[in-house]
């Protein structure tokens, strides 16, 4: 299988297909007529064919349907009650359905799927001050996925501990050292090979580590 790729430009997308042989055919660009701000590619429609999920600057979540031969057809229009500005795709509530959250400037929005690439309302969870990124994992090892927010304005990160069935409960708020602000970028990976998921931050000077301890919780910011 060859590996493609696709580069948010603006007010549109541009796919590229790769030959195997490290060059690429370029698709014709996807007007998304407005300004994204994310995306994350996953087979949202469970046909083992990749998918695009799209925030919106205007206040939405654009999903489009994969052709597998490069080419994607707008499905849904999802609306937010603020800007997004991050995405990712998974399962909250075990149902094998990929849901979506959304990190906006107000609140974190979690759109569940009822079937197969069709979205319901947003619910919302409350984090910190104008988020700005989000992850997803298991942080306290009951086989539910969990979210850490990375939020600007508060400079902190906000850990919500998943139920299983698509809602969120304030586990912890991480507070980060002084600096500028916290640059957008969370990264979550076991950076310390104890099998238990770590976050790397910024504060706009450094990277900061955030060790975790597999109740949920994490220690404060290294």
């Amino acid at each position: 299988m060859n590996s493609d790729f696709v580069v948010l430009n603006g007010d549109y997308l541009s796919v590229f297909i790769g030959n195997g042989d490290g060059t690429f055919v370029q698709m014709p660009d996807i007007d998304v007529a407005g300004t994204a701000t994310d995306l994350v590619v996953k087979d949202l429609s469970g046909d083992l064919i990749p998918d695009l999920a799209v925030t919106m600057a205007g206040y939405s979540v654009l999903t489009f349907l994969g052709d597998g031969l490069g080419n994607f057809t707008i499905s849904q229009v999802l609306p937010t009650t603020g800007v997004p500005s991050q995405i990712v795709a998974t399962d909250f509530d075990g149902d094998a359905l990929q849901d979506l959250a959304v990190a906006t400037d107000g609140v974190v929005h979690i759109f569940r799927a009822v079937s197969l690439f069709n979205y319901g309302a947003a619910s919302t969870v409350t984090a910190g001050t104008f988020p700005i990124d989000l992850v997803a994992a298991d942080f306290n090892g009951d086989s539910n996925v969990d979210l850490a927010v990375q939020n600007r304005d508060s400079y902190d990160v906000t850990i919500l501990l998943g139920t299983g069935a698509g809602t969120f409960n304030f586990a912890q708020t991480i507070s980060q050292l002084s600096g500028s602000g916290l640059t957008g970028q969370l990264i979550c990976d076991d950076f310390d090979g104890d099998m238990i998921p770590d976050l790397l931050s910024s504060n706009g000077f450094e990277i900061i580590w955030i060790k975790g301890l597999r109740n949920g919780t994490f220690d404060p910011a290294i």
